[in-house]
């Protein structure tokens, strides 16, 4: 800068260094890592070796069937709630907890080929226990029968399907 006089050329110089550290650096360029390297970072995962046998997806599939018309069958009581209300407050627990356990049953059914065979069969007498409470019946709809179903069906609550204790 001869002809630029002092001043003005140290404002130039600071105005070039400060555009210098604006600008980004420029990005240092890494090879791309080895195969072992890549893999040692991020393995694959291993395939799953445990086949299902046909037997125990249909029995899954069973299950998960069961399960639905129980919660379909219990929906029942729940929709007579003008009924429902007037039970004691104990029952009124005990048939919601029980309904709460069949609803994550039936929530959690992609878990189910980890549960265990006592699980499956507990879920299973519950499902056959709420099966065999009659309703109703010709001579009997369910409004004169609710309290008999009810008391049923919470005698099956309070002992609990985990328990696998016949009906």
């Amino acid at each position: 800068f001869p002809d630029v006089p002092i001043c003005k050329k140290f404002i130039l110089q600071r105005n070039l260094r400060e555009s210098r550290t604006r600008s980004p650096l420029p990005s240092a360029q890494t090879p791309p890592p080895s195969l072992t390297l890549w893999l040692s970072i991020f393995p694959l995962p291993l395939p799953d070796f445990k086949k299902k046998s046909t037997k125990e997806v249909v029995s899954l599939r069973i299950l998960e069937k069961k399960v639905s018309t129980t919660i379909e069958r219990y929906q029942a009581i729940f929709n007579k709630k003008y009924l429902f209300e007037l039970l004691l407050g104990d029952s009124q627990r005990a048939l919601h907890r029980f309904t709460d356990q069949l609803n994550w049953v039936s929530n959690n059914f992609d878990k189910a080929d980890n549960w265990s065979k006592q699980q499956r069969d507990s879920i299973l007498w519950a499902c056959r226990c709420v099966g065999t409470v009659e309703f109703s019946t010709k001579e009997e709809p369910l409004v004169k029968r609710f309290r008999k179903v009810t008391k049923d069906l919470t005698s099956i609550a309070n002992r609990g399907y985990w328990t696998g204790s016949f009906c």
